[in-house]
């Protein structure tokens, strides 16, 4: 076998093979919430809001991604992948809140958001406990 031959066969199956490669290779799996709370009906007003992410995030992106409607301030923290919020004062009563993150949320390589990722919560409603004297 010449030469070229040889060129030309070690070239056409590192190409064949790089083409396999890129096809059947890793593909990038989107980032989701792996999980949140709080979620349902009746949560407690001072609970904080957590949320687990399924890969490292791009921490300060997280946070200025991040949106609750009906907004409310508060503070961030974390835990590995889990972000924390806490509102500076407990959330209203009986209230339907919304977390969700804006297309700004990046993970740590940099890639963004492929969908839109939130949920719905809903705060109880107040507790209230009514002392009076017995008449007898």
């Amino acid at each position: 076998m010449s030469y070229t031959t040889r060129i030309v066969l070690f070239s056409a199956t590192t190409l064949i093979l790089t083409i396999v490669l890129i096809i059947l290779g890793p593909r990038s799996v989107p980032l989701t919430l792996v999980a949140q709370t709080p979620v349902g009906e009746a949560v407690p007003a001072g609970e904080a809001i957590r949320v687990t992410f399924s890969r490292p995030v791009d921490q300060q992106s997280a946070e200025v991604s991040f949106r609750l409607n009906p907004s409310v301030s508060g503070n961030f923290f974390w835990e590995d992948q889990t972000l924390i919020f806490r509102p500076h004062q407990p959330l209203r009563a009986a209230t339907r809140y919304r977390v969700s993150f804006d297309s700004s949320l990046r993970d740590r390589a940099g890639q963004p958001v492929a969908d839109a990722l939130g949920w719905e919560f809903r705060t109880r409603h107040p507790r209230i406990l009514l002392l009076r004297t017995a008449d007898d």
